[in-house]
């Protein structure tokens, strides 16, 4: 099978990560494209056997004209090349793949992400366009029931409900008697989503009694500067690091007391699998549309908390840093995030997914 993946770029996110691994795994059984239109840099492992092609498609001062010709341009490309399978992960890919492809032979497997229950909250009339557009796919694959629920019978009866793989890597030895004090999140900062205000707000309040803990950010993103000056005027600017986007998230990982997510909505959450998968003690907000809740067990492997409630996340990261054995509990059980999140199963069911779409 000839199978292209499309996407704006390869990066550090969640979504470039699991795009790049299903890709990979297509690749050592189908002949695999993967193109991406507005940035050439790859920042996820990707396999030789994958072709990596940079295309920016078209391009124009004017948006809705930029648009309208990288549709166009990838029609051609997709018509040119004769793919059997479009896969695209993102919006704009979205509904630029399902466009570009329509009155082709390629059919088109769209992952939803993001979280369509907010999406559908927000939605303009332009939105309202784009939404349905992406229900004329031939196939989906969603990352839990509620992403599922969301979209309408037609497309569920399409689609296939696939969790996120954890990388197949060796994880670091995690010792929570040797921690550094310190309370990590790793994620982009784009603050409608991640709401790093909230872990900023909660730290705050936590470390008006615990003042040896430092909160540590891991990423980098346009709201950066936004929860900079909201540390500063928090007055905790000496207890807060900004890290960047590192290659070395594990090892920083695996030196941290607790692992903090204060998104609003997420997919299923990689930067919590990650943490749990080395074994750290986890407080995570109760995300749209119930991903974390996929990976944490509250009370058991780690804490779930109310989303946009401040003193409700510095409840419970004073709970774990005032509980050496809760977090010794919560290590060990973490681990169980390994089998079930395992890449080779996942990677399977990808591939069965793919493949029966082209037997149809």
């Amino acid at each position: 099978m000839k199978i292209l993946f499309v996407n704006t770029n390869i990066g550090y996110g969640g979504a470039s990560k699991m795009m790049a691994t299903v890709a990979n795994a297509c690749a050592e059984k189908h002949d695999v494209t993967f193109l991406t239109f507005r940035n050439a840099e790859i920042k996820q492992p990707l396999s030789d056997k994958v072709k990596f092609v940079f295309d920016p498609l078209f391009k124009s001062k004017i948006k809705p004209l930029e648009m309208l010709g990288q549709i166009r341009a990838l029609r051609r490309y997709i018509k040119r090349e004769r793919f059997d399978l479009a896969v695209a992960f993102l919006w704009p890919s979205h509904y630029m793949t399902v466009l570009a492809a329509k009155g082709t032979k390629t059919k088109v497997l769209l992952s939803e992400r993001a979280d369509p229950v907010t999406r559908a909250k927000n939605r303009s009339c332009v939105g309202y366009i784009f939404e349905s557009i992406i229900r004329r796919a031939d196939a989906y694959v969603f990352q839990s029931d509620g992403a599922a629920n969301a979209y309408p019978k037609r497309c569920r009866e399409r689609g296939t409900v696939i969790v996120n793989a954890l990388p197949d890597v060796d994880y670091p030895v995690y010792a929570p008697d040797e921690a550094q004090k310190s309370i990590v999140c790793v994620a982009r900062f784009e603050n409608r989503q991640k709401r790093q205000d909230v872990l900023v707000d909660a730290f705050a309040i936590f470390s008006k009694t615990r003042p040896d803990y430092v909160l540590r950010f891991v990423g980098d993103g346009p709201d950066e500067d936004a929860i900079k000056e909201r540390v500063k005027a928090s007055g905790i600017a000496d207890k807060v690091e900004f890290c960047g986007a590192r290659k070395d998230v594990l090892a920083i990982l695996a030196k941290s007391t607790i692992f903090a997510l204060s998104a609003d909505y997420e997919g299923i959450p990689n930067a919590l699998l990650e943490a749990m998968a080395v074994g750290v003690p986890s407080v995570s907000t109760d995300c749209s549309p119930g991903g974390a809740r996929m990976v944490v067990d509250d009370g058991v492997n780690g804490l779930i908390v109310p989303c946009g409630d401040p003193a409700k996340l510095a409840e419970a990261l004073g709970r774990l840093a005032d509980d050496a054995e809760l977090r010794r509990t919560f290590s060990q059980n973490a681990a169980s995030v390994k089998e079930k999140f395992e890449s080779k199963a996942v990677d399977a069911k990808w591939l069965e997914t793919i493949e029966r779409l082209d037997l149809r």
